[in-house]
């Protein structure tokens, strides 16, 4: 699933165009455990891969958004595809190294 834009409840566009191979966001909202999980994990993702990471607080977005990802967050989302909560390291390296071979 390609994300064209996601755009926050202000109007201010976050993510514009398509994400590339090496551009993951990461969905979620503070006081969230497992949305800091996620993230420490994606931390660590980083220092074993080429990817960078934008985060995305769910209550900036708008509400047709928001509603679509506010039960399933840590919610990853790849130029390819969203992955739900759980996921973990080797699944997180995986992926990556799969959408690598793609290009």
């Amino acid at each position: 699933m390609a994300h064209d834009m996601l755009i926050s409840a202000s109007g201010d566009q976050l993510i514009t165009g398509e994400l590339d191979r090496g551009h993951w966001v990461i969905l979620g909202t503070d006081c969230c455990t497992l949305c800091d999980v996620a993230s420490s994990m994606l931390s660590s993702l980083q220092m074993a891969r080429p990817v960078r990471i934008t985060q995305i607080d769910v209550m900036e977005l708008p509400p047709e958004i928001y509603t679509q990802y506010y039960f399933r967050i840590p919610v990853l989302i790849t130029h390819t595809s969203e992955l739900n909560w759980p996921f973990n390291l080797v699944e997180l390296i995986g992926r990556f190294d799969g959408e690598s071979l793609a290009w």
